[in-house]
């Protein structure tokens, strides 16, 4: 909807500059539009043209046999598309029909608890994770009180060639509900619309997918009315131009033709299915490249490597560490082949029993170097105000508790608890697994990150919060 007012807003400003210039100009600029065939009106503008009608009557006149037999079978599948879609439209009134009986008979329609209970995250785009402030690297996560309604943010000196990213998501209540609102919103459309769903942008399609529809409307309104052309010509009709418009900002175009209704029934039947025939067999044609797409692009893309990020939200924390491009190649040290093993990834940390599956491998010296005592920072929470973490030894039952910075540890080799770390070198540089202490039912997990086009390309996106984010990958 505010695509089309400032597309409206746009089409007055446009409008009322162009007749201020006629008046200037003592309509010169309506006699340039009429010589050359285009319309103006307030939002919309269409072209005429003759200079391809010789063409496309020569096209219909040299194979006139093959054409005969095509638009015949456009007439057959129109025929049989009537039954059918009498069927659905009728179908999908009584569905939309029961779903609007159903909720003036109850009186409240959509309850507020199918918007408690509706699927958060469900069908968002790419690396779609909540709101939260962007370009700083993020600190673990300090006391559970804290973070109940928003995302605690620290700053973290900047090291060379730090390139591991650190993002501690927390959902905040009202972007969880508005999530979730908008998922009720799409079921609702989806039952109330039956069989046919409208494509609302903003509501069940991205707003980002607005100028792929309006490309795909052009291209279809151009095969279309080459549909009606053609069949035109077969039939020793007379064309009087093509031409094209644009309405508002939706795109379409035209045919003139004269004598059709001098035509038998068939004949006309054959002209007037030419169009949405056409439509169907540029669809197919669409579904069988789509098909045979991976095959066709083979030679120029690697495949089995990974999950690729198509996309990340504007208000997402990934925003400024993760991009569009990147490939997720391992989750928590796991390999990550491609899309499908990405999402059993995801569905295994869901239901994983115990969330701090990784932790870090710290040396004696490394402690030494780096490491604070413990009181002042696992005495308080798990991290201090100067954004010092507490770590506890995997293997010697959490006995050993130690205050490190988060960039300094992430740095270090990783451990989990059933590999530990390679303590084979002298009592001096032997190490040990530490993990960070979270609190109760927040996770911590490490996914590494590759785009060749970057500087960086290997790093590491370290994830804290109360749930491991949803991304879709492909």
């Amino acid at each position: 909807m505010v695509i089309l007012i400032w597309a409206l807003l746009l089409w007055i400003g446009v409008f009322a500059l162009i007749k201020w210039l006629e008046v200037r100009s003592e309509e010169r600029i309506s006699r340039w539009l009429d010589s050359r065939n285009i319309s103006l009106y307030l939002g919309y503008v269409s072209w005429t043209t003759t200079r391809y009608d010789a063409a496309l009557s020569n096209i219909s006149h040299k194979y006139r046999r093959w054409w005969d037999i095509w638009f015949s079978l456009g007439v057959t599948f129109g025929l049989v598309g009537l039954i059918f879609s009498v069927i659905l439209l009728v179908g999908n009134f009584g569905i939309t029909f029961a779903h609007v009986w159903m909720a003036l008979t109850t009186g409240n329609g959509s309850s507020s608890q199918g918007v408690r209970t509706a699927t958060p995250m469900a069908g968002l785009g790419a690396a779609d994770l909540g709101a939260a402030q962007p370009h700083r690297h993020q600190l673990f996560s300090a006391d559970l009180e804290y973070h109940s309604r928003e995302l605690q943010e620290l700053d973290t000196p900047a090291e060379d060639g730090f390139t591991d990213h650190y993002v501690n998501i927390e959902f905040a209540d009202t972007v969880q509900r508005a999530e979730e609102t908008m998922q009720l919103a799409r079921q609702e459309i989806g039952k109330s619309s039956g069989f046919l769903t409208p494509l609302l942008p903003g509501i069940n399609l991205p707003k980002s997918q607005l100028g792929y529809i309006l490309f795909a409307l052009l291209v279809s309104a151009l095969f279309h009315e080459l549909g009606h052309a053609l069949a035109a010509g077969t039939e020793e009709l007379r064309l009087n131009g093509v031409g094209g418009f644009l309405a508002l900002i939706f795109p379409g175009a035209y045919v003139q033709i004269d004598g059709i209704d001098q035509l038998t029934p068939w004949r006309q039947l054959k002209v007037y299915c030419a169009g949405a025939w056409h439509n169907v067999a540029v669809s197919i044609t669409c579904v069988i490249a789509i098909a045979f797409l991976p095959i066709t692009l083979f030679p120029f893309y690697s495949y089995h490597h990974g999950a690729v990020v198509t996309g990340v939200p504007d208000n997402s924390p990934l925003q400024h560490h993760v991009f569009p491009g990147d490939v997720i190649t391992a989750i928590n040290q796991k390999p990550i082949h491609d899309y499908v093993e990405f999402h059993v990834a995801l569905r295994e940390l869901q239901n994983e029993e115990h969330p701090q599956s990784f932790g870090f491998c710290f040396s004696k010296q490394f402690l030494k170097s780096n490491a604070r005592a413990p009181l002042e920072c696992c005495a308080l929470g798990t991290t201090s105000e100067d954004g010092y973490q507490c770590f506890s030894d995997l293997l010697e039952n959490q006995s050993t508790r130690v205050c490190v910075q988060p960039g300094a540890a992430s740095q270090q080799e990783y451990c989990t608890k059933a590999t530990g770390c390679d303590s084979q070198n002298s009592l001096v540089n032997a190490t040990n697994c530490f993990f960070p202490v979270l609190p109760d039912g927040q996770q911590l997990h490490n996914v590494s990150v590759f785009n060749a086009r970057r500087s960086y390309a290997h790093r590491h996106v370290i994830f804290q919060g109360r749930r491991f984010p949803l991304l879709v990958a492909s």
